[in-house]
């Protein structure tokens, strides 16, 4: 599919400049082929974890000889289409990343999770059902992710990861795990 390749070899997730990159990759004219991406994107039979699983079955064989596969984890918010929020999972490669799996909310409403830290525990074993079964997956994300419950789910799911946490979460953590105590 020259969508996929069109979001690989364009750097950029705009419609349009993906329409222009499959066209280009397909020889024909970029306003078919956004019409073309439009009607895959608003099919209701198209199947997001399908899209996912073509993504990650394209890319893997090529971190075949990588030793480790670094997945960021991160939520992004954009401040020009206020009240959207998105968390996303990215191969690391290099300062960029290959976009894997997305879920988008309005700020505060995480569409039947009852909280942030549930929707983000949902995420994670979501993508983890997508990919392959693979010990070299490191789950890496930002202080945002620093707590303790998720350190111990992480841990219990047997999922490596590395998460930047301020001292007194690293303090807490590491008392939880070493006193049976809950945080």
């Amino acid at each position: 599919m020259f969508f996929v390749d069109a979001v690989l070899t364009s750097h950029n997730v705009c419609l349009a400049e993906i329409a222009r990159q499959a066209a280009s990759l397909s020889g024909g004219r970029m306003h078919y082929a956004l019409k073309r991406l439009w009607r895959f994107l608003h099919n209701p039979r198209m199947d997001d974890d399908a899209v996912v699983q073509g993504l990650i079955s394209w890319v893997w064989p090529r971190l075949q000889h990588w030793k480790y596969v670094p997945i960021s984890i991160d939520w992004t918010h954009n401040e020009s289409r206020y009240p959207w929020t998105t968390i996303a999972a990215s191969i690391i490669l290099g300062r960029r990343g290959i976009p894997l799996m997305m879920w988008s909310y309005r700020k505060g409403q995480y569409d039947g999770h009852l909280s942030r830290n549930h929707c983000e525990q949902d995420f994670i074993r979501h993508l983890r059902q997508l990919l392959p079964k693979d010990d070299r997956i490191i789950l890496i994300a930002d202080r945002g992710f620093a707590r303790v419950s998720l350190f111990q789910w992480l841990i219990k799911e047997n999922i490596p990861f590395i998460i930047r946490a301020p001292r007194s979460t690293q303090e807490r953590f590491m008392g939880s795990q070493l006193y049976g105590a809950r945080s």
